[in-house]
């Protein structure tokens, strides 16, 4: 899982290693700055638009952000990712820092066959597990119950 910030009045964005692994930068790049453009270039054209499109609309209207779209690699691999993220705005109502996270999902069968909603829960009980948050676990394993997963799919 990937985290990002972008400062919207700066048009920097700032990310952790994994974004930067993920998007085929240095790992250090993304830890300083670095504008939007370089970003939007790696996804593939056909899924630009749309892309472009949604994150307008999530600037627009503070609404959530969920994206499915390809980027290339320098070795001209296609990687299938997941975004998700919200602008957020400044006192005076004008949008100002987006943030969000990154999820590769190339290739998974787990991501073909469940809905989104059910994959964030699933890797945020992975997490809670990992790092022992028993009360964080049991809540989303109450999430997961309702909607309807649970018992079909390995916790």
């Amino acid at each position: 899982m990937a985290f990002f910030t972008w400062d919207l009045h700066l048009d920097l964005v700032f990310g952790d290693v994994t974004l930067a692994s993920l998007f085929d930068f240095e790992p250090d790049d993304l830890a300083v700055d670095v504008p939007i453009m370089p970003l939007v270039e790696k996804i593939v054209s056909d899924d630009r638009a749309r892309v472009a499109q949604s994150i307008h609309r999530a600037i627009e209207t503070g609404a959530p952000y969920q994206e499915t779209y390809r980027i290339f690699t320098r070795s001209g691999d296609v990687r299938t990712v997941i975004a998700v993220g919200r602008c957020f705005r400044s006192i005076d109502g004008i949008p100002s820092t987006y943030a969000g996270v990154v999820v590769e999902v190339t290739g998974s069968e787990a991501f073909a066959q469940s809905d989104p909603l059910e994959m964030h829960c699933r890797a945020a009980l992975e997490m809670a597990e990992l790092r022992g948050k028993e009360l964080v676990s049991r809540y989303l394993k109450s999430a997961l119950g309702a909607l309807n997963q649970v018992g079909t799919k390995r916790l």
